[in-house]
Parts: structure tokens; sequence; C-alpha cells
């Protein structure tokens, strides 16, 4: 918990609003106990993210906007919308959802696991950006 903590107060969309910040973190750490089911939350202006209890990078988006915030900020200010995007171990599609949801991309999502997939999946449909994305149950290796 403490470096959840610590990048909760040292991440660059938080250092002024730190206590903003933790009061996220506390705000998921009880919801996510006390109810079984995902949490749906406004992710960006124009994207919403399913989360479950247990995904970590997924929650930092939670307490912090974007939870990688360097690759995040250089994908939503580089990509265009029509442009191509390749989201390879997507989980439960994160940037899938800021390049086709926020920017109007389209995306090439991979993610080889079937329960991560049926969750990326999910929140495809509730961005109803299936017509962008395709989607695909598959592991990518050398």
């Amino acid at each position: 918990m403490q470096r959840t903590i610590n990048f909760v107060l040292n991440h660059p969309f938080t250092k002024g609003h730190r206590l903003a910040g933790i009061a996220k973190l506390l705000k998921w750490q009880i919801t996510s106990r006390l109810h079984k089911k995902p949490v749906e939350f406004q992710f960006t202006q124009n994207s919403k993210l399913m989360v479950w209890k247990g995904l970590t990078g997924a929650t930092g988006n939670i307490y912090c906007g974007l939870h990688e915030f360097e690759d995040m900020a250089f994908l939503l200010h580089f990509l265009r919308p029509g442009d191509l995007f390749a989201d390879v171990g997507a989980n439960i599609g994160s940037y899938t959802m800021l390049a086709s949801a926020e920017i109007g991309a389209r995306s090439v999502t991979v993610e080889p696991l079937p329960a991560t997939f049926k969750n990326l999946l999910q929140n495809i449909q509730l961005n109803n950006i299936g017509d962008k994305v395709n989607a695909l149950n598959i592991g990518i290796g050398s």
C-alpha cells in the first residue's frame, strides 16, 4: 500500500491535488472491498472503464487520471482520428479506450488471457467502439 500511496503523491496529475488523489485511492479501496462487481468510472472526457479489484494499472487510472502518464500523454497528443493503433497485451484496454474512444483512431487490440479478454470486450462495448476496434484473443511472441 505504501508504494501505491507514494505513486499517487508523486504522479504529475496529483502533485497539486495530493489530497484528492489519496481520497480517490481510499474510496476505491473501500468500494472494491464492499462491492464484488466491477466499477464503471469516467476515464477521460469521451471514455469510461469498467475496473475490477486487483487491476493495479487500471486502478492507477482511477487514482491519478492517467496511470502511465508519459506514455498515455504521448498517445493523446500524437495519435489522430483515423490513425491505426496497436495495443498488444491490452489487458482491459486502457490504451485502446484512449486511442479509439477519446481520439477516434482505429485499434488492433491483442489480449491472450481469455478472462481478461472478456473484460476488454466489456470495455469496448461500454464505449461503443466496436466499429473502431479489432480485438484478438491471441498471444504474440517471437
